[in-house]
């Protein structure tokens, strides 16, 4: 007879009876046959454990009901809502499983939170251009405000100058 680890003579009754039902698929055909000896050692007859195993089931299930209901109207938190936001992109990759899970108002608020998200992105784009578009213009005017009459003259005499000295160079070379 193999071991189980807690062994199979210290598990409390429900958990011998839902053994005890299950079929050899869940739980070893050894570990059946020892939670029957245990429990008929206990005195649970086959009508008893069916019993008990009913109830188990609807308890089981009431509680799979509750832990739904929970489920459907569980929201993230602030922090987690900042960083859908922000970190948008990764979330398309990620918690498409919500819905199937039960968790339906977090899938909505999901969708909602990655469209916030690409919807804040979109602003900074069109601000970042915006800007740059102000700045470009306002860099365009204070070329064109610029006062270069001191330097237009002074190339410009400068020029006439060279001009002037090239001639005597030429005049008195030749």
């Amino acid at each position: 007879m193999r071991e189980y680890i807690p062994p199979i003579e210290s598990r409390e009754n429900d958990e011998l009876i839902i053994i005890s039902l299950c079929s050899s698929d869940e739980w070893q055909q050894d570990a059946i046959d020892q939670a029957n000896k245990e429990l008929e050692k206990r005195g649970i007859d086959r009508s008893q454990r069916k019993k008990r195993f009913s109830e188990l089931e609807r308890q089981y299930e009431a509680y799979l009901a509750d832990e739904l209901e929970s489920r459907s109207t569980e929201d993230f938190t602030i922090i987690e809502k900042i960083f859908l936001v922000l970190f948008w992109p990764r979330e398309l990759f990620s918690g498409w499983g919500l819905r199937k899970e039960g968790y339906t108002l977090k899938a909505n608020r999901r969708l909602q939170l990655i469209g916030s998200g690409i919807l804040l992105a979109v602003i900074v784009v069109f601000w970042a251009f915006y800007e740059y578009e102000i700045n470009n213009q306002k860099r365009i005017e204070d070329i064109n405000n610029f006062d270069n009459s001191k330097w237009e003259k002074n190339r410009i005499v400068d020029t006439t100058k060279n001009e002037h000295d090239k001639k005597e160079t030429n005049k008195n070379g030749l």
